[in-house]
């Protein structure tokens, strides 16, 4: 019998097997399988997490955030300094954590903190709510790292192995720095001494030589394991930037790039929006040109503000944000899971594939709100003491775009919107129900043709307007069905109907398309 605590509702819940037999009548039960290999072909065990995400559970009792505006920050400050509610102000996102005890209404917080601040100051005030770590674990009858040869890694690298110029921050559960594959792959601080106990290059980070933990508030980044995590931050590098050794053959789809870690989950891979959106600064202010983000939380899209402003920040240093679609095998349309519903242009939704190029019955999918998809499922890559092992998920499907996002970079200095265009333009197409039904590949991606119209895949609703972008070239845009969008004054395309809309731009090269999908 498996045994889990939520926190939050301080009650212990026992589940049997027969509750698999309940899941599908329990909405917002998430079935998770874990099993990870000590070695290649050896099984260390196959366990089965059943996790209640009700909504009373995703909250962190008594915790909140607010964001505050310019005029507000002194006395946000002041109240940090002064008041013993664990609260804390970061000028990076103009966001203060505090708590109140007794209460998880965030109205009621809000009322609260009008004591000490000024009302028009408050811009929101939102429960600071659980982030969980997006991963299942499959059968491990598969051999090797197959992924390679699906996305075309090796004919990629006749062009380039990345670059150590090209930063990729993990925000998960941190990473084993020690394992000989990743060692060589960290991003080192060259303005920081270790262990020294001073900021040496005054970023506001004590000894952060190899990134950041927001979980303990400290620069050690180990990534640690327990019944609930068999090292996820660690398997991520691996896929994005592992380099082989004499010892182990592993490799990442990028091994010259540079990983950044930044541990925003604890040791049972859960965390919450403050730390999230702490890590996003952090990988901003450290130069990140792609933020890796294989969690999600199941919050509405108001208490997913905190996470929304971060991504924009994000975009404005034109970092690509890559998150994981979920993994509860229903259409991300109908559910609040946050980041992967954010339409932020800098964001791709990822799902997953598996060997026979199809979508695991596990893996999130959504016409409206999945950017697309990439191998996920029974992937070996890395684990913490030197281990490696396969696992499956949505998480490490994020982590593949990533790798060839990375690749891409390293050749070309693209926005994270034309890099976004390029993974889809580049797709191998299948059938799935994502905004675009395609597969990551490698090797096409850097070989792409242009030029091409971004968004090349995206979603309105009803009066939603959007401007659309050629790259590589000029001409008007113009729409295939006048009765489902138009173009406005100014050039934007303004959705008038549900369906399909072809955006079409003539070339010497012939005619280049975009695909609108406009919803209720």
């Amino acid at each position: 019998m498996t045994c889990w605590r939520s926190k939050a509702s301080k009650l212990t819940l026992h589940f049997c097997e027969y509750a698999a037999f309940l899941a599908p009548r329990l909405g917002n039960l998430d079935v998770i399988k874990f099993d990870y290999l000590h070695n290649y072909g050896a099984t260390m065990g196959i366990f089965l997490l059943l996790s209640f995400v009700l909504s009373a559970s995703s909250a962190l009792g008594g915790a909140f955030l607010a964001e505050i505006n310019h005029e507000g920050i002194g006395q946000a400050k002041r109240f940090a300094g002064f008041k013993p509610r664990k609260a804390r102000f970061s000028e990076s996102s103009n966001l203060l954590s505090f708590t109140v005890k007794g209460t998880d209404d965030a109205i009621e917080a809000q009322s609260y903190l009008r004591t000490y601040i000024d009302a028009k100051s408050i811009k929101y005030v939102v429960v600071n709510s659980r982030i969980l770590r997006s991963s299942v674990v499959a059968d491990p009858s598969s051999a090797g790292q197959w992924f390679h040869d699906r996305i075309g890694t090796s004919k990629a690298w006749e062009t380039t192995q990345g670059s150590p110029d090209v930063m990729v921050a993990i925000l998960d559960t941190g990473v084993d720095y020690s394992h000989t594959n990743l060692k060589l792959s960290l991003a080192t601080n060259t303005g920081e001494i270790a262990d020294n106990g001073l900021d040496d290059d005054q970023n506001g980070y004590v000894d952060d030589s190899l990134g950041y933990d927001f979980v303990d508030n400290d620069s050690n980044t180990m990534d640690e394991t327990s019944f609930y995590n068999p090292g996820q931050g660690t398997h991520l590098t691996g896929i994005v930037a592992a380099q082989a050794t004499s010892q182990s053959a592993l490799v990442g789809i990028a091994p010259l790039t540079k990983v950044l870690p930044v541990r925003v989950l604890n040791r049972d891979g859960q965390g919450n929006i403050e730390t999230a959106v702490r890590g996003i600064d952090y990988a901003i202010s450290r130069g990140a040109k792609v933020i890796v983000m294989g969690w999600s939380a199941n919050v509405s899209r108001k208490e997913a503000a905190p996470l929304e402003a971060a991504i924009r920040r994000a975009n404005e240093a034109r970092i690509l944000v890559i998150a994981a679609a979920g993994n509860q095998g229903r259409s991300n349309d109908n559910v609040d899971i946050y980041p992967a519903n954010l339409s932020s242009p800098n964001l791709i939704a990822v799902s997953a594939t598996n060997q026979t190029n199809s979508k695991p019955v596990w893996a999130n999918f959504g016409l409206h709100s999945v950017d697309m998809l990439a191998p996920g499922d029974s992937i070996l890559s890395t684990l913490p003491q030197n281990h490696k092992g396969r696992i499956s998920g949505t998480a490490f499907s994020a982590a593949m775009v990533a790798g060839v996002a990375a690749l891409i970079l390293s050749e070309e200095d693209l926005s994270p919107a034309e890099v976004k265009a390029r993974l889809q333009l580049s797709g191998i197409l299948l059938k799935a129900d994502t905004l675009c039904p395609c597969r990551v590949h490698a090797e096409l991606s850097l070989k792409a043709s242009f030029p091409f119209i971004y968004p090349a895949f995206s979603s309105l609703k009803i009066g939603q307007k959007n401007s659309f972008k050629v790259f590589g070239g000029d001409g008007a845009i113009a729409v295939s069905d006048s009765s489902l969008a138009e173009i406005d004054s100014i050039g934007n395309v303004v959705a008038k109907k549900p369906g399909t809309v072809i955006l079409r731009v003539p070339f010497n090269s012939g005619i280049k398309t975009a695909e609108l999908r406009i919803a209720r």
